[in-house]
């Protein structure tokens, strides 16, 4: 199963609805990729339930293949699983929960795209 909310948004959300409607209110116009894409809104809590429903999931057998991917977009993993484990182990143990996430950090960069 693969869960697709979307751009998620509700209170609190300073990366998406928040800049752009600090945008839109600024006067500054707004335009997201090309003008003519769709973007997907999705509330927060409508989210949540989505992946909520999905967790039963998790307690069944979970087999997943990348065959698709492979043969119609030319994937290839370049890092296996132990490898994977390892890096993100390493990064644990050396305070990255301590680290302010992606998100946080990216709350100060423009929006792509975006009118000044």
């Amino acid at each position: 199963m693969i869960l697709r909310p979307g751009t998620f948004f509700g209170p609190g959300d300073r990366l998406h609805f928040g800049r752009m409607a600090q945008k839109v209110k600024d006067g500054k116009g707004l335009i997201i990729g090309k003008g003519d894409n769709a973007l997907p809104f999705c509330y927060v809590t409508d989210v949540v339930q989505g992946f909520l429903l999905g967790a039963m999931m998790f307690g069944s057998d979970n087999r997943h293949s990348v065959g698709k991917a492979r043969r119609e977009l030319g994937y290839e993993p370049k890092v296996d699983l132990r490898e994977g484990i390892k890096l993100a182990a390493e990064w644990f143990n050396t305070g990255g929960m301590q680290q302010p996430s992606v998100t946080q950090a990216s709350q100060h960069a423009p929006l792509a795209g975006a009118i000044r």
